[in-house]
């Protein structure tokens, strides 16, 4: 899976919105958590996925960072799986990036900034999906609460309370289609829809 995150990462096919920051820390996406305690885990899975290269460079990304904490509400054995295995780990970390920047200001109501769906292929058959919702309580995204924004000089962190699930198509019957590791099932931390059509939301 690490061998082919630069084509996941390539494919995203909308252009960053701005997002109106005032100003920007020094630091690179990774550099910036790297000087922050709250997400050392997540931080542990970029680099065991080989995510942190990609995160360190000058393309616009928007990073779903879930806190120490909310790695924590799962079974040690699942937070040690996805943080120290790229098997286990690849398509969570792949899920948390999305190619553009955007903030918590850029979503309302499943719409995308550009006010259309993102679309973003999942290795080389399927699509992943993020969800926005912004009401009274806040942004989620796949039913995820965003609690606050970090800005990189190269992208956006998005804090979250819990870890960012993978969400794909149904694997079709031939079985070619890339299907969501058994264990983020089983832990909730993955599932799949139907077939997209492009509406509201962010399909990633």
């Amino acid at each position: 899976m690490r061998n082919s995150l630069p084509a996941l990462l390539s494919l995203a096919l909308i252009p960053a919105a701005s997002v109106g920051q005032v100003s920007i820390p020094k630091g690179n996406i990774v550099q910036v958590l790297n000087k922050d305690k709250r997400f050392t885990l997540y931080r542990k899975m970029l680099k065991t996925t080989g995510m942190e290269t990609f995160l360190s460079t000058t393309h616009p990304y928007t990073v779903f960072a879930p806190t120490n904490d909310a790695f924590k509400k799962l079974p040690k054995s699942v937070i040690k799986a996805i943080t120290e295995t790229d098997a286990y780990g690849s398509q969570v970390a792949a899920a948390s990036a999305v190619k553009g920047k955007y903030g918590l200001i850029s979503f309302t109501n499943g719409v995308s900034p550009t006010g259309q769906p993102l679309t973003y292929k999942f290795m080389s058959h399927s699509e992943t999906f993020i969800t926005t919702i912004s009401d009274k309580n806040g942004v989620t995204a796949n039913g995820v609460k965003i609690i606050g924004e970090i800005h990189a000089s190269n992208g956006t962190i998005l804090i979250v309370d819990s870890i960012l699930p993978v969400v794909m198509p149904a694997p079709a019957p031939s079985g070619l289609s890339p299907a969501i590791n058994p264990l983020l099932l089983k832990y909730g931390l993955g599932h799949y829809v139907l077939p997209a059509r492009k509406s509201n939301g962010i399909s990633r």
